[in-house]
């Protein structure tokens, strides 16, 4: 059995899926160039220090952020135009995510590390 990884979760998505997948992983990248970047519970995942540090994933009608519970809390009045849960945000392509907030929740997370 082949361990999977981030190249063939990339393969399984649409064009625009992967694309914003992308974007995501190039924001994570640059944001945090010392995180780890692999496969976790089947979806593209960032570890720093060895602790999770965000992961993200394109779904049917949506795509999701699970930068784990703290970011979410310290930004939830950023995040009321997105459906949030404990350690999820929700987004789609017709309501995006900007950049600076993804930098933003990924800058939150380090400092919770």
């Amino acid at each position: 059995m082949s361990t999977p990884s981030v190249a063939s979760y990339l393969q399984s998505l649409t064009p625009e899926q992967r694309k914003v997948i992308n974007h995501l992983r190039s924001i994570v990248q640059t944001t945090a160039p010392n995180a780890v970047e692999s496969i976790s519970y089947g979806l593209p995942a960032y570890k720093f220090n060895n602790k999770p540090l965000i992961y993200f994933g394109a779904f049917k009608s949506h795509y999701s952020i699970f930068p784990t519970s703290s970011p979410i809390a310290t930004l939830k009045d950023e995040l009321k135009d997105f459906a949030t849960a404990k350690g999820t945000i929700q987004f789609t392509s017709e309501n995006p995510i900007s950049d600076n907030l993804v930098k933003k929740i990924i800058r939150a997370r380090l400092e919770s590390i």
